[in-house]
């Protein structure tokens, strides 16, 4: 009886979960039943909670939804089989209907073929330059390899000089000193300078150069120039066809410069106005050979792996002790000064 008891079902009582599974029962789960006759194994109860479907699309209408495309309405036939408007008067009529052409996400996206957007085989620095000696071991050893490497640097050149004959490399490190300068004197105030500086950068060195100065304030001064600029690395590349030629000068910069970093409160972010640094950079220029209208624009900068990377800048608000402090420190003293003369 007591088992009875236990095995009694709740369908009446249970609204949301009307599934209900008894271990051991031999009844039905009709509602009519309000008894189970539970087995040897007991009445355990286990309820079965329903799932939200999960848009879980069956293989067995595929086909049907395949059929199943949206298509604007056919007029006169100006739209094609697969709906996208292909001739001018598609497009207007599509325009009069007030329904936008849609995207064709097959498209290449634009690009700009006055110049590329990474460094062709980069000129390696080698370690401790501008401050080994040449008549040290090391310094021969760096000397060797250029030698080396100057049979394939010569055939560049070669091919440069079939668009630009004139072309040599002395002349040609003076004038991309004269573009790093002003390209940088211009850059304080990039905003105001944008035409004249896209005549001396890259579009990548644009985006590398001006990336966070927005809300920033840069200061920059050339003082002189430690070394004269020389031309260490010279390649050609072709782009997209054989035709289609781009040549990259790296140059190294050996100088003294001022340069001064600010945020947009007036806090100094990095450098110093009053402290001059010895800089020793490398520099890639690039041109578009093929275009008659080329010029050489600064490219990208390379900065070898033995340099030690700058600290990440460390923002600090000092607060200056009040001026009123110092007086009644004073105004204390000469009090205690009296008092000490009078005992």
């Amino acid at each position: 009886m007591a088992a009875r008891i236990l095995a009694r079902c709740a369908h009446n009582t249970v609204k949301f979960k009307p599934q209900i599974f008894y271990a051991g029962c031999k009844c039905s789960l009709s509602p009519s039943n309000t008894i189970c006759e539970p087995s040897v194994l007991g009445g355990a109860v286990f309820e079965q909670s329903r799932l939200r479907h999960n848009r879980w699309n069956h293989f067995k209408f595929r086909k049907q939804r395949k059929m199943k495309n949206a298509k604007f309405p056919e007029e006169d036939g100006e739209i094609d089989d697969d709906g996208f408007p292909r001739t001018e008067e598609q497009i207007e009529k599509m325009k009069e209907r007030g329904i936008p052409p849609p995207k064709d996400f097959n498209e290449i996206p634009p690009f700009d073929l006055s110049s590329t957007v990474m460094v062709m085989d980069p000129y390696v620095p080698p370690e401790g330059d501008g401050k080994v000696s040449i008549l040290s071991k090391k310094g021969a050893k760096d000397r060797m390899e250029k030698l080396t490497k100057k049979g394939t640097q010569i055939q560049h050149i070669r091919k440069i000089k079939k668009y630009e004959p004139n072309w040599s490399a002395p002349e040609f490190a003076e004038e991309a000193a004269e573009v790093y300068r002003e390209a940088h004197e211009l850059l304080m105030n990039f905003q105001d300078n944008e035409e004249r500086l896209h005549d001396l950068i890259t579009t990548k060195a644009w985006s590398d150069m001006t990336h966070g100065l927005k809300f920033k304030t840069l200061r920059w001064e050339f003082v002189e120039s430690v070394e004269p600029p020389v031309v260490v690395h010279v390649r050609v590349a072709n782009m997209i066809n054989d035709d289609n030629l781009y040549g990259q000068v790296t140059v190294r910069l050996h100088t003294k410069q001022i340069l001064a970093l600010y945020d947009r409160f007036g806090r100094l972010m990095y450098g110093s106005e009053k402290q001059v640094k010895d800089v020793l950079e490398y520099i890639v220029f690039e041109t578009h050979l093929i275009d008659p209208h080329r010029r050489w624009r600064i490219h990208a900068k390379i900065t070898p792996e033995w340099v030690k990377q700058t600290p990440p800048v460390v923002l600090r608000t000092n607060i200056e002790p009040e001026e009123k402090e110092e007086e009644d420190d004073e105004e204390n003293k000469e009090e205690s000064a009296l008092v000490e003369g009078k005992s």
